[in-house]
């Protein structure tokens, strides 16, 4: 979708995202990270652990990128099914965006632009929501599905009934 770093800047344009300070580099490889079908929800630059990052949003993933001058490229991938919270801190200057996942985890985002940081939970926020809102009932009619195959099992003697029962709990998680 994104074939270079032009795609990605019309791209930031759309969004309204003018202020990447110190992530240009990061910009010239995201194409290169992003899968084919991947589209940027949201975008926002900051300080991890001293180096300056490029945060992206998609509807799979929040990816941060570090390009150093030496090093090479550094990634981070936190799909958006792992990330249990998101919040942000704004001060005088600059903000901070909050990322807790299910490994209990936290990726701390800082001295972020404080215009942005709250776009970029809300981004999250909305594609968390849209990703499980589109798992949610296939996952559902999936888990009937297989009930009612073991439910015929059952009906045509191939399964007892415990058998049955034993995988509809399973099944329910129960």
């Amino acid at each position: 979708m994104y074939k270079d770093y032009n795609d990605v800047m019309a791209r930031f344009k759309e969004l309204g995202i003018y202020d990447h300070f110190g992530t240009k580099k990061e910009m010239k490889e995201l194409p290169n990270l992003l899968d084919e079908d991947e589209i940027i929800a949201f975008a926002n630059s900051g300080i991890i652990d001293g180096n300056t990052i490029l945060m992206v949003c998609t509807q799979k993933r929040i990816l941060l990128i570090d390009k150093g001058m030496i090093f090479g490229i550094k990634t981070t991938e936190i799909p958006l099914e792992n990330v249990i919270q998101v919040s942000y801190k704004k001060g005088l200057m600059f903000g901070e965006v909050h990322i807790d996942v299910s490994s209990g985890k936290r990726t701390s985002l800082k001295q972020s632009p404080k215009d942005l940081v709250e776009q970029m939970v809300k981004a999250i926020k909305e594609q968390k929501d849209l990703l499980n809102s589109s798992n949610q009932p296939d996952n559902v009619d999936n888990t009937v599905d297989k009930i009612r195959e073991f439910k015929k099992l059952m009906d045509e003697g191939i399964i007892t009934e415990e058998e049955f029962n034993a995988k509809k709990q399973q099944l329910l998680n129960i």
